[in-house]
């Protein structure tokens, strides 16, 4: 009978990879992942105290759960950026989130790790010490001594984020959820280190000062390019910006991509030197409010959103170093009386707004705004409302950019959106990093010619943000050091990919 329920614990433990086989033809299950699970189960059930071992027992059904919730719900063992992003969501996304998809998969999860655990409870294997000694170092080894061996660069790879790169080893195993929190812990520590007001070397401050006396930065969230009318989407949600197109003050970039599909790892370049290739340079160097500050700019982050969750980040970091920090969890439209409110004629000042958007659940619009989407045809008319809505508050901007003569205004989403599914999927796809970027300058400068030159075989990646708005700022910028070759992304699991949709009509 021991027998039996043991094995029954080793089949239950790979469902989540028998799901996968299922649902997507795939039969990796990692090297050496069966192993591992076993040995994890054979260490929970060889302990002599009950009380102990039950604990572990309980501690693996919850790891359990969690691999069971990500397959069933992503078709995806957990990632370490759909793991960052649940720790960094505000309890209103996530009721909205639940509200949207339901709870069914979570009442399976709970169902299956709950006879994991009771079978579990049944069994006790005796098991000699110096047999556990090793069955650990098996367990805790195997896969970072078996990488370390396979070859140099694997090695360095391993000596220089350890973290990110046993979280991958351990990436189909039921330990998945414990290095992603490592790995996470480990990132947050950055949340102590002092700011840097270092510049990298393509960036110089040679004395100048900004051309522009209100600065206002509005980022987008989960905006798709293609659900814009400004681009050719066969639905008006756009009608201001399209209004702009003949006026030379307004540029509308084509082929923006976003460095990432996730808006914790997207912010972070786009408000800082951090980069694809290098996360370093959040750190390294001074991010977009202090670069603003240097020049002499009264900062004000306003955020639609809480201070919890994304703003109780790396990114929220940022955003509270402004000299003004507003999160008002409420309507988008709301910044605006916040601008209003804070805005000073005789002062140099940047505006950085951080909307709500397109975020699931798509809510986030007016009845109008739901009317009008449904009325002109829309087969997405929740999300396609959420864009009418940002274009209103866009407008409302933009408008109030015209009371000082030096003005600047840009537009982007941090991310793209599969509508009606989501973004940070395991699956790269370019709806997740196709986005809209736009700026409206009064003074006429030839913007799009700067954005040329940093383009990546056609395509603009958003992680350049942070150098067009330091040349803004009054920095001077030397565009021959950025690289203009293979446009380079991460994935959610946060490793670099070539953007290779080439093909694809962009526009």
């Amino acid at each position: 009978m021991k027998k039996t329920y043991f094995f029954g614990l080793i089949l239950i433990s790979l469902l989540p990879y028998f799901h996968l086989i299922s649902t997507t033809g795939s039969s990796n299950l990692g090297h050496g992942t069966p192993l591992i699970n076993i040995i994890l189960i054979t260490l929970c059930c060889s302990c002599k105290s009950n009380f102990v071992s039950n604990i572990l027992k309980g501690f693996v059904s919850i790891l359990l759960f969690i691999q069971l919730n990500s397959v069933l719900y992503y078709n995806s063992f957990l990632t370490y950026g759909a793991f960052s992003s649940i720790m960094e969501t505000n309890s209103n996304e996530a009721y909205g989130f639940l509200s949207e998809f339901g709870y069914s998969w979570i009442f399976v999860s709970l169902l299956i790790s709950s006879i994991f655990f009771f079978i579990s409870s049944k069994i006790t294997i005796n098991i000699k010490i110096k047999h556990k000694v090793l069955l650990l170092i098996i367990l805790l080894f195997i896969h970072p001594i078996r990488w370390a061996i396979s070859g140099s660069k694997s090695f360095g790879e391993f000596v220089s984020e350890p973290y990110i790169k046993i979280n991958d080893l351990y990436y189909y195993t039921l330990l998945n959820p414990i290095f992603n929190f490592a790995t996470y812990k480990d990132e947050q520590r950055l949340l102590l280190a002092p700011d840097n007001y270092n510049l990298p070397s393509h960036i110089t401050d040679n004395g100048k000062d900004s051309e522009y006396n209100k600065v206002y930065v509005i980022i987008g969230e989960s905006a798709y390019r293609n659900h814009l009318s400004a681009y050719g989407y066969n639905i008006e949600t756009t009608p201001y910006i399209d209004s702009l197109s003949n006026d030379p003050k307004f540029n509308l970039v084509h082929n923006t991509i976003s460095p990432t599909p996730i808006t914790r790892e997207s912010l972070k370049r786009n408000l800082s030197f951090s980069t694809v290739e290098d996360k370093t340079g959040y750190n390294k160097y001074i991010n977009i409010v202090n670069a603003a500050k240097e020049k002499g700019f009264n900062t004000h982050w306003l955020s639609s959103q809480t201070n919890q969750g994304i703003h109780s980040s790396l990114i929220g970091r940022i955003g509270q170093s402004s000299d003004i920090s507003i999160f008002n969890n409420s309507n988008d439209e709301t910044l605006i009386d916040l601008v209003n409110k804070n805005y000073r004629s005789e002062a140099k000042q940047l505006f950085i707004l951080h909307l709500a958007g397109s975020h699931l659940p798509y809510n986030n619009f007016s009845d109008g705004d739901l009317d009008n989407a449904i009325k002109m045809g829309s087969k997405t008319p929740e999300y396609d409302a959420t864009i009418l809505k940002t274009d209103r508050v866009i407008k409302s901007v933009i408008e109030k950019s015209f009371e000082d003569k030096k003005s600047l205004v840009i537009y982007f989403s941090d991310h793209g959106e599969e509508v009606n599914v989501g973004h940070g999927l395991p699956e790269m796809s370019p709806e997740q990093y196709e986005i809209p970027f736009f700026i409206y300058d009064s003074q006429k400068n030839n913007n799009l010619e700067q954005i040329e030159a940093m383009r990546a075989n056609n395509l603009f990646n958003t992680e350049r943000v942070m150098e067009f708005m330091m040349s803004k700022f009054g920095y001077d910028l030397d565009v021959s050091q950025l690289s203009t070759t293979q446009p380079t992304v991460l994935d959610v699991k946060n490793k670099v990919q070539n953007y290779n949709y080439d093909k694809r009509n962009h526009i």
